[in-house]
């Protein structure tokens, strides 16, 4: 069998300050200039490296890592939904921070069993309320156990501690499993490093980004509690403006984050939106004065905690 690669030469040069090479290939036989340049990178990048011997998923891994390392919004007992996980790496970073376990509820597959999702649904609903009323309480207990939810249109190999949906998030049927192994709670983080396969024209692979954004962003509005965190990844451009406005309004702090592991060569930028505020409660938060903010937040402790000691009176009696 004839190989359309049929010469590859690396010329290798270890850098004496780490782990971070150079490499020259030096000729790919019957390959793109685009491809033979996809290829220089991969060999040349430290965190293609790094990432093989600390067996991650992906080099996209240590972005999520570095991201959080600043931030430290990845803590044990959060409940974390990410959103197109595969090939995992995201997940598995998540699974390990949050000291995750995968959902005890046994899976419902898709075809043919909605209308027993349907009644699970209705009956958390009705046994839930007093975890769904603590889910919202901000600075609750950290519990020792979080959980990840993992959903991608592509299945992945399993990860300890993840519980994997495969289909679209926008799909109906897919929100009721997520919803079904939230088991009636709200969530912590929701993440997404989605990205559209890139066409080489600049402006348009920007618009696609930021529909999946805007897409991930209603997504988390729906599920997030009262302090939540949303994590996207968009490519810079005209329209980021109006996903910011969009951010500002419902979200305390919103930051822009460049990891060190992501290329500078590009467009790539994550938006890390944090202190998430409910449409319900957003009249109650000022957003130009701090401490009229913190005031705010106070109060959005105080209502929900009251509303936890309130079900749990009735619990009791």
């Amino acid at each position: 069998m004839m190989f359309m690669l049929q010469r590859l030469r690396l010329e290798r040069h270890f850098s004496s300050g780490g782990p971070s090479k150079r490499v020259k290939v030096s000729a790919i036989l019957g390959k793109s200039p685009s491809s033979t340049n996809w290829l220089r990178r991969q060999f040349s990048d430290p965190y293609v490296r790094l990432a093989q011997i600390q067996e991650m998923r992906s080099r996209s891994s240590f972005k999520l890592l570095q991201i959080d390392e600043r931030s430290e919004f990845l803590t044990p007992g959060k409940r974390v939904i990410d959103l197109g996980s595969a090939p995992g790496g995201w997940s598995l970073v998540a699974a390990q921070k949050v000291n995750a376990v995968s959902s005890p509820l046994p899976s419902l597959m898709m075809a043919g069993h909605e209308k027993q999702l349907d009644e699970a649904l209705r009956k958390q609903t009705k046994e839930s309320r007093g975890h769904l009323a603590r889910s919202l309480v901000a600075k609750r207990p950290v519990e020792s156990r979080g959980l990840v939810i993992s959903v991608d249109l592509q299945d992945i190999e399993p990860i300890e501690g993840v519980t994997f949906i495969k289909g679209n998030f926008l799909d109906a049927l897919v929100q009721k499993q997520i919803r079904y192994h939230l088991d009636g709670r709200e969530v912590d983080v929701v993440l997404s490093d989605m990205s559209p396969k890139t066409s080489g024209n600049s402006s348009m692979d920007h618009l696609r980004i930021m529909a999946l954004a805007h897409a991930a962003l209603g997504f988390a509005e729906e599920v997030l509690r009262p302090g939540g965190v949303f994590l996207c990844k968009i490519f810079q451009g005209a329209e980021e403006i109006i996903l910011n406005k969009r951010l500002n309004e419902n979200f305390l702090v919103v930051k822009h984050a460049k990891p060190q592991a992501s290329r500078e060569q590009s467009p790539e930028v994550y938006l890390l939106a944090q202190g998430f505020v409910p449409k319900y409660l957003q009249s109650d938060v000022p957003r130009d004065d701090p401490i009229l903010e913190e005031e705010a937040r106070q109060r959005m402790d105080d209502l929900v905690a009251s509303i936890d000691a309130d079900d749990h009176s009735k619990s009791v009696t």
